[in-house]
């Protein structure tokens, strides 16, 4: 498995790798699971990629995994769930603070969805507060985080 910033040709798997993502969402009732499968299309996913970097997991040329940072963000963090609990969600964030030491900064943010919340303070990231973001006239509950680099 490799680490590779992402590329035009990688768009169509990134999209492949959310949706799986979200066909096993539990944390989330049906009508928001579909606001993001319409939303997560290939235009919008250009779009936040040109504003950002964004990075991929590839195992036998098959993206696995996915994330981004953008001005100290950490976005659209998805694992293949055949292929979540292997590492691999792991070395994407290491690659996503590297890129933001690298950028000079002292923290990184993300907004948790609830079932990653552990994940992410295992990997010493602390809850900021918990809220509910409106997206699409959907009230989204979801819980900021932060960590000192």
């Amino acid at each position: 498995m490799r680490i590779r910033k992402i590329s035009e040709q990688d768009y169509d798997a990134y999209i492949s790798v959310i949706q799986a993502s979200l066909d096993e969402s539990v944390t989330y009732g049906e009508e928001i699971v579909n606001f993001f499968r319409d939303r997560y299309n290939r235009d919008y996913l250009k779009n936040k990629i040109s504003n950002g970097t964004f990075y991929v997991a590839v195992d036998n040329e098959q993206v696995i995994g996915l994330g981004g940072i953008e001005e100290g963000w950490i976005k659209k963090m998805f694992i293949h769930p055949n292929r979540q609990s292997e590492g691999i969600g792991g070395r994407i964030l290491e690659q996503l603070e590297d890129k933001a030491r690298a950028e000079n900064r002292n923290e990184v943010f993300l907004y948790s969805f609830p079932n990653s919340i552990r994940f992410y303070q295992g990997r010493r990231y602390s809850i900021v507060e918990d809220i509910a973001l409106e997206m699409g006239g959907l009230k989204i509950r979801t819980t900021k985080m932060k960590k000192e680099l």
